[in-house]
Parts: structure tokens; sequence; C-alpha cells
């Protein structure tokens, strides 16, 4: 039997879905919450402690600082030194790109972040300190 539709309805159940992802990332409506004693747990020495480090920094930059794209290049190069390199060379490439990486998040801290700026810092600083400390431990790489 024949049904009587209107051309856009049949224009509409015609066209394909688009899967294309949009270009620029919607503003996070809300706070992220991230465990202070979690942090404190994890041992940033081992490659499951980074990602979790990489993981709740972008998760707290995310919300603060999401019209930026330069906080998500010093998480690539985080990444890709703890993937790729181990002892003295780890300490010290990862020491400098901490060292950048904060100096950018003092610039970007205000009376509104300064809360979860303070905790990413402390994820850095924990990540660059465990390299150090496996760097002296050689049993530990």
């Amino acid at each position: 039997m024949a049904i009587v539709t209107s051309l856009l309805d049949y224009r509409r159940k015609k066209q394909r879905p688009s899967f294309a992802l949009p270009m620029v990332e919607d503003e996070p409506t809300t706070r992220p919450h991230v465990s202070k004693q979690a942090i404190w747990r994890k041992d940033f020495s081992s490659f499951g402690g980074v990602i979790f480090g990489i993981l709740t920094i972008r998760e707290l930059l995310g919300y603060h600082l999401h019209y930026f794209e330069e906080w998500k290049h010093y998480l690539l190069q985080i990444l890709d030194i703890c993937a790729n390199t181990t002892g003295k060379d780890r300490a010290a490439l990862l020491g400098d790109v901490v060292r950048d990486f904060k100096s950018f998040l003092f610039e970007e801290t205000g009376p509104e972040n300064k809360e979860d700026m303070a905790l990413v810092v402390l994820i850095l600083e924990l990540m660059e300190k465990s390299a150090l400390l496996r760097q002296d431990a050689p049993g530990l790489q």
C-alpha cells in the first residue's frame, strides 16, 4: 500500500547522520571532582601512575583552560618522555618540560582557579621527583 509523505520527511529519513566531531569543544559545565587522597596514594614512578596524573591534569585544565591548546602539548610531551625514555634521560627531559609547563600554569593562575592549579602543580612535581628517584634506584627501572 502506498504512503504519502512530505518531501521534507523523505529527505530527513534519507539523510545520513554525520559522524564528524565538532571543531571546538564545549565549555565544561561542572567542576571536576579530584581527590587529594588519590593523588597522594598514587605511585608516579610507574607508567600507570603517570597516566593517572596526565588524565587528572587533563580533567582539571579542561575545565579551567579549555580555550587554550598549549597545555595539551605539554601533556603529550610528558607522556612521550615517560613512555620512551628511562633513567637519567627521563629525569632530565621531564625536568625541562615540567619547568616550562609550570611557568605556563603560573601565568594562567587566578583567584578562581588557584586550588585546582595547585593540584596540577603538585601532580607535575610528583611525576618529576619520582623520575629523579627512579634514576637513583636502578632496581625500579
